[in-house]
């Protein structure tokens, strides 16, 4: 409850000390009330809902960390294998991971398919069937996402992270709210994002890796970025590149929740299916914050190319190349380097033609979109010209 009495303040855009002036508690007691150092009571709810003009059972961080609250229990693990559905699911995983990101193709109907079969069939279920269903759930919740589909995209993922729970995979739980996190950032919603990394952090404490911290850090990094605290953003990106340098036991390619963490690190570099620009402006969604790091910053500017460049495993197509230098453009429009900008696309340019009409051609429209502002440099008008004359092509 506390998370969700420090939600509903974020939300209001109200600091501690401005909340202590509406109410008759002190900052430090406040504090310890939205950490969970002391007991929240009916009255210090009231004390919120009449500040802050809410109602706070009808937040949407009350709902979502409602729907999550079963993680924080010992979950009944029945290890047989006796009322397992079909033995399809860890099949079908591995299946649909190699295609979850394709333009076209008929993974979201099997993957949500084979969920809408068996939700209510996994009751007593082995481990095994809910880690395997978890990771389904997971992808139905990436490509609703990648859709804009977000009211399902929501509840596919709220149940991945309870089926990892059930499956007693703490790390999968993890990657999976890593992967919902990013999807309320996407949406502008730095307060969800953060308070859902929270909650991983502290349902998963003893299962966190180097790399699920670094995610979990990251997406923290980018809402309070985008909240306008520019020191927790500093914060939390030194220590997520400090994470990134540590070994990881994280088997990327073998273990369930290595795989749904390249999935979702993949996703916050390509981004969803949006066709029509606009709703991806990443400067808009930052805000002013990133732009006003010094440009040039070794910390913002190396932050922004690791948390790129650190994602992906070595690139095995070209697309997953050309999506990344793209959206390493995209991080140097924000950072004020239009130039260097102007110059990867220019240069990425001719190896991204075969995949124009796809999701390439909608990150590079996004791009041009972003670069407008600096339609007065010859390099930016330029490459803005090259793309739409390809995409229209």
């Amino acid at each position: 409850m506390g998370a969700v009495l420090r939600a509903a303040r974020l939300t209001a855009g109200v600091s501690l000390a401005g909340m202590a002036s509406r109410t008759s508690y002190s900052k430090p007691y406040l504090g310890q009330l939205e950490t969970g150092s002391r007991t929240v009571h009916d009255e210090h709810i009231a004390a919120y809902e009449s500040a802050l003009g809410v109602h706070l059972a009808e937040t949407d961080a009350a709902r979502m960390l409602g729907s999550l609250a079963p993680l924080l229990q010992t979950p009944l693990i029945d290890e047989s294998d006796n009322s397992a559905p079909p033995a399809d699911a860890e099949a079908l995983v591995i299946w649909a991971r190699a295609h979850q990101w394709d333009d076209v193709t008929p993974a979201p109907a099997a993957v949500m398919g084979w969920i809408a079969r068996h939700r209510d069939r996994l009751r007593g279920a082995s481990t095994r069937t809910y880690v395997a269903a978890a990771e389904l759930a997971d992808m139905a919740s990436a490509m609703a996402w990648d859709v804009e589909d977000h009211s399902a995209a929501r509840e596919y993922g709220v149940l991945a992270a309870r089926w990892a729970h059930s499956g007693g995979d703490d790390a999968l739980v993890a990657a999976t709210l890593a992967s919902l996190a990013y999807q309320y950032l996407d949406q502008n919603r730095p307060v969800e994002a953060l308070e859902l990394t929270r909650f991983a952090q502290y349902a998963a404490r003893h299962s966190l890796s180097p790399a699920l911290e670094a995610a979990l850090a990251t997406r923290q990094a980018w809402a309070q970025l985008i909240l306008g605290e520019e020191k927790a953003f500093r914060r939390l990106s030194v220590f997520a590149n400090d994470c990134l340098s540590e070994p990881d036991p994280i088997n990327t390619a073998a273990t369930p929740a290595g795989r749904t963490l390249r999935s979702a690190n993949r996703a916050c570099v390509i981004g969803p299916r949006r066709r029509v620009p606009g709703p991806a402006e990443l400067h808009k969604i930052v805000g002013a914050g990133y732009r006003d790091l010094p440009p040039g910053d070794s910390l913002s500017t190396g932050w922004a190319h690791d948390s790129v460049g650190r994602w992906l495993p070595p690139p095995t197509a070209a697309p997953d190349q050309i999506f990344e230098m793209i959206t390493i453009a995209r991080v140097l429009l924000l950072l004020d380097e239009p130039e260097k900008a102007a110059d990867i696309v220019i240069t990425t340019l001719p190896r991204a033609k075969p995949w124009a009409a796809g999701r390439v051609g909608s990150r590079l429209c996004d791009f041009r979109h972003e670069s407008a502002r600096f339609s007065a440099l010859p390099t930016i008008r330029n490459a803005a010209d090259a793309i739409g004359e390809m995409v229209h092509a």
